[in-house]
């Protein structure tokens, strides 16, 4: 089973409200998105940056079965991109809730009381890529679909 830890991750990123980037990446995880079968980390993804920015521009393709994002905020000749991928490889599960303990996220199946996947990659790539949306002026970032299934989007 996979597990996250945020203190290691927010070590290697910037100094900017700890507290809010654990929640955020908490939020973040609790999302389950599997191949295939995305639609809800998509509207986490556009509701998040719709709630917080009035610059920002977010396209939406169909392409090969899925729908990438793509987000542009700013206005400038040249962009930092950031890419990540709203699939996992875990299966939903019923039960699915995210659990902290010391630094670590766990998922947990709350119907079986067993640990299940927390979706790691690629749910951390997209709490970065929305952290980085946050911090900077101009940036661009893309959201591909079905990456576990051999990179489709």
């Amino acid at each position: 089973m996979d597990t996250i830890d945020y203190k290691e991750i927010m070590r290697k990123n910037w100094s900017v409200n700890e507290q809010s980037m654990i929640e955020n990446l908490e939020e973040t995880l609790q999302v389950q998105s599997v191949s295939g079968k995305e639609e809800y980390m998509n509207s986490f993804i556009i509701n998040e940056i719709n709630s917080e920015y009035d610059n920002v521009t977010i396209v939406t393709e169909q392409q090969a079965g899925g729908t990438n994002i793509y987000v542009t905020k700013g206005k400038a000749d040249i962009y930092p991109c950031v890419v990540a991928h709203t699939d996992t490889v875990h299966n939903f599960v019923p039960g699915y809730g995210v659990c902290k303990l010391g630094d670590k996220f766990y998922a947990m199946d709350s119907i079986n009381m067993q640990q299940v996947g927390v979706g790691g990659d690629d749910k951390v790539g997209i709490w970065a890529a929305l952290e980085c949306i946050k911090k900077f002026d101009n940036i661009k970032a893309a959201f591909f679909h079905s990456e576990e299934r051999g990179c489709v989007g």
